[in-house]
């Protein structure tokens, strides 16, 4: 079945799930979702692993059911980062050009974007990406590829998104121990926007809020370049948790009311409209206020989208925002979350679609895989780079061994 293909396997270990994505890339042919597998989380808290043993159960069973329905063995994850540690900064490199005056080469392209990555982190820090986003070339800014130009001074801005040292080791240690080789960690809010953006939408302009169970992750993209990423310790078991004690319920019972009822539109027709629950064995029987439930959940997801929008104005970003709102991971089902994020940001929102257009038709119409179908799509894309560059190379030597002939 995957003869001359590339097996690609993202894995999102996340506060409600566990999800695993198979994808094949063919040697010539478009990227195609060939199966999942999705078991109910446990031993995580807001995005990080508080049982091992637990964990790694849900894992191993969410593993097994990937194998199964894509009839591939995995041996290697790309795994998602998230939690309140991963944090980003903004970093300048400057490099001179010796002599002066001279064509700017790859190797100084590579070097002023080292320089600029080159921030002093703390030793328990560890560097996950590093996003080029502008170069200036003497006088001249806002340069997006100044290879070949001519100048005396080449400097780049470079967006670097960081974690927790102990935190990733701690997670890769688990997943290698179970024998599966942890290609790369990728953060989950940039893993999400590529599940979801295009690469026309990306060229837009969009923001992508991806509201898990435990974090939501956001990303802003601007003129195709990730301008920024970050990550809040809040997500949807916030919102079960709030209708919960607002209610008096269960965590059960707050967990149905959300997902059957929830909206967070001001509706009037919700006035006085009542949902009968029974407790165990149908005793106890509660009556619950619609319009109470919908005021719980709209406060919640406002006070998300306010944060995101606060980080983002403390960042200089908020008046550069163009293109569109989307909203990716589970609560973005929530009836109203999009018209709730348009009125926070001032732009279209609307609930984000896996732009992948190959493969299992139940992965690419559900928000919950995007952030897993979005590291597959990363590795897809590493590969390709891969192969591009060893292609060039064989060229190259051939070229050079033919040269050789007539020296």
């Amino acid at each position: 079945m995957f003869n001359n293909s590339s097996i690609i396997v993202g894995l999102e270990v996340g506060t409600t799930k566990i999800v695993v994505v198979v994808g094949e890339l063919p040697e010539d042919g478009p990227l195609s979702i060939v199966g999942c597998g999705q078991s109910e989380s446990r031993g995580i808290c807001k995005g990080e692993i508080v049982d091992r043993s637990a964990v790694e159960t849900a894992v191993r069973q969410a593993i097994e059911i990937a194998e199964r329905e894509s009839n591939v063995e995995i041996r290697s994850v790309i795994l998602a980062v998230s939690g309140g540690h991963v944090r980003s900064f903004d970093n300048r490199g400057v490099v001179r050009i010796e002599p002066a005056s001279r064509e700017i080469t790859t190797e100084d392209i590579h070097e002023v974007i080292q320089r600029a990555s080159a921030y002093n982190l703390p030793t328990d820090r560890q560097v996950l990406h590093r996003f080029r986003q502008n170069f200036s070339v003497d006088q001249f800014s806002g340069v997006e590829n100044p290879l070949g130009m001519v100048g005396e001074r080449i400097e780049a801005d470079v967006h670097v998104l960081h974690g927790d040292s102990s935190r990733i080791g701690h997670a890769v240690r688990l997943i290698e121990g179970m024998h599966l080789q942890v290609e790369e960690c990728v953060v989950a809010a940039h893993a999400s926007a590529l599940g979801v953006l295009s690469m026309d939408q990306r060229s837009a302009g969009a923001l992508v809020i991806d509201i898990g169970g435990g974090t939501t992750d956001y990303s802003v993209f601007l003129n195709g370049i990730q301008r920024h990423a970050g990550v809040l310790p809040v997500g949807g078991q916030h919102l079960t948790n709030d209708v919960a004690l607002g209610l008096g319920l269960t965590q059960t019972q707050a967990e149905r009311m959300k997902r059957e009822y929830g909206t967070l539109l001001e509706d009037a027709s919700l006035a006085g409209r009542q949902v009968s629950l029974s407790g165990e064995y149908g005793l106890n029987v509660k009556l619950v206020r619609l319009a109470f439930l919908s005021k719980i959940l709209r406060v919640r997801m406002e006070e998300i989208f306010q944060i995101v929008r606060q980080e983002l104005t403390d960042r200089g970003i908020i008046d550069r925002l163009c293109g569109e709102v989307v909203l990716t991971g589970g609560s973005a089902r929530l009836v109203g979350a999009d018209q709730l994020a348009h009125q926070i940001f001032g732009l279209p929102a609307r609930l984000g679609h896996i732009t992948e257009n190959h493969g299992v038709e139940a992965i690419l119409e559900s928000p919950e895989f995007s952030t897993a179908v979005g590291l597959v799509k990363h590795g897809a894309w590493k590969l390709r780079q891969e192969q591009s560059t060893a292609t060039n190379r064989s060229l190259l030597q051939k070229i050079k061994s033919y040269l050789a002939t007539f020296i």
